[in-house]
């Protein structure tokens, strides 16, 4: 089984195709649509990594396909722009689990 990668960030794309993950960029004038249809048809693809923008966007699609299809399982792939606020999200998050403040 193969990985795939759907974003909208080309530096995202750029590195994980230098890993031998093959992908598409998506463009704000591309469907989004069109391709996800087309990637969850192929049948190699058995993990398939999306930017948190494009999931948002199209949310129902996207878990229709998560929740009813074992293959391929869909994970959220962080850009840059995504990790540098999730680093407080992180920070926030343990800080109410653990119910300290630092």
């Amino acid at each position: 089984m193969k990985s795939y990668v759907l974003t909208d960030n080309i530096y995202t794309l750029v590195g994980m195709q230098l890993s031998g993950v093959e992908g598409q960029l998506i463009k704000p004038t591309d469907s989004f649509d069109t391709v996800f249809n087309e990637v969850i048809k192929n049948d190699e693809i058995g993990i398939l990594m999306i930017a948190p923008k494009l999931i948002e966007a199209n949310q129902k699609k996207v878990d229709n396909v998560r929740f009813n299809q074992a293959v391929p399982l869909i994970v959220e792939i962080s850009g840059a722009d995504e990790y540098k606020d999730n680093q407080n999200k992180i920070t926030e998050t343990i800080q109410q689990a653990v119910n300290i403040s630092v």
